[in-house]
């Protein structure tokens, strides 16, 4: 005869814990039934956040930067026009780029657009296959975007200049729960835009989609290519086959800035990288960089970064 549900609850029950994680019911003397503890992978984490900003630039250019976490720019309304490591990529409302630890990132253009920029410490293992590409979110990708920068700006400050760093530190009582919140929700982000960058290429719009962009990449490519020297913009046409007229309505049309701006800014970032990377001084930089004079590279480098190439030294020895 069985135990009628009434009986059931009368009976003694307990539970107890097995070596091996196992837990084991018992009813009474009988033994009913047997749970296993499944494990959730830890696969990476995000581990800190750096920085939350929702900016409009209106006339302001973009200055260029480098850092070793990752950045996620998303464009919430506008066109905003950027270079990565000499890259150029054309953001349009609803599209985000990952910008790779220590990429060189610089507006060289105004753009009036408004932008959510999020910059955090992880260890995600696939981190590169989502990085210095234009990403187009769905629409559950926005929300969990547009929840993140609403948990993190209420819940962090920018941390004093004073106190010698750089970053955010947490409000005053600050709600935990909030700050796990913000961590899943970056999380879940991260694996989201991975899974559908594994599915193909869908999410992603490439920034070469037409013969202009064609040509564009094959005159930067050139334009890195004589670093070196000094160019003038009739220079690049002839070498590029292309009009001066041509040339000017080509930058202008798909960067939003002319050739030699661009040539400009590139040098700038590879000076940084110089700066940063190779143990040459700072005479031996200008040469390499085809300036005349260390002090016409100082005064160059400071126009277009506001620092001396002393001053940017620093900077990273700081870091």
């Amino acid at each position: 005869m069985g135990t009628s549900p009434c009986m059931y609850c009368s009976i003694k029950r307990a539970t107890r814990l097995c070596p091996n994680g196992r837990k084991i019911c018992t009813i009474g003397r009988k033994m009913a039934m047997e749970y296993h503890k499944a494990p959730l992978p830890t696969l990476f984490s995000v581990e800190a956040v750096i920085s939350f900003f929702r900016i409009r630039f209106g006339e302001r250019h973009f200055g260029g930067d480098w850092h070793d976490f990752p950045e996620l720019l998303y464009v919430e309304e506008g066109e905003h026009r950027i270079l990565v490591d000499g890259e150029p990529f054309l953001l349009r409302a609803g599209e985000a780029i990952l910008y790779a630890p220590n990429a060189y990132h610089i507006g060289p253009a105004p753009s009036r657009a408004l932008v959510d920029i999020v910059s955090f410490d992880t260890d995600f293992p696939s981190l590169s296959s989502l990085c210095n590409r234009v990403l187009t979110l769905t629409a559950g990708q926005k929300r969990l975007l547009s929840d993140i920068m609403t948990e993190g700006l209420s819940s962090f400050r920018r941390a004093d200049v004073a106190e010698g760093v750089r970053g955010l530190a947490p409000v005053e009582n600050v709600n935990p729960y909030s700050l796990m919140r913000l961590k899943n929700n970056l999380e879940v982000l991260l694996i989201d835009l991975h899974a559908e960058a594994a599915a193909g290429p869908t999410n992603a719009s490439s920034n070469r989609d037409n013969s202009k962009e064609q040509r564009l990449h094959l005159i930067t490519g050139y334009l890195r290519s004589q670093l070196h020297r000094t160019l003038t913009r009739e220079e690049v046409a002839a070498a590029c086959h292309i009009s001066d007229s041509a040339l000017k309505e080509l930058f202008h049309e798909q960067l939003g800035c002319g050739p030699m701006t661009y040539f400009l800014a590139l040098k700038v970032g590879e000076a940084k990288r110089l700066i940063r990377e190779s143990n040459m001084n700072f005479t031996e930089i200008a040469e390499v960089l085809g300036f005349g004079s260390i002090h016409h590279f100082s005064k160059f480098f400071k126009a277009k970064t506001g620092l001396t190439p002393s001053a940017y030294a620093r900077s990273i020895d700081k870091r």
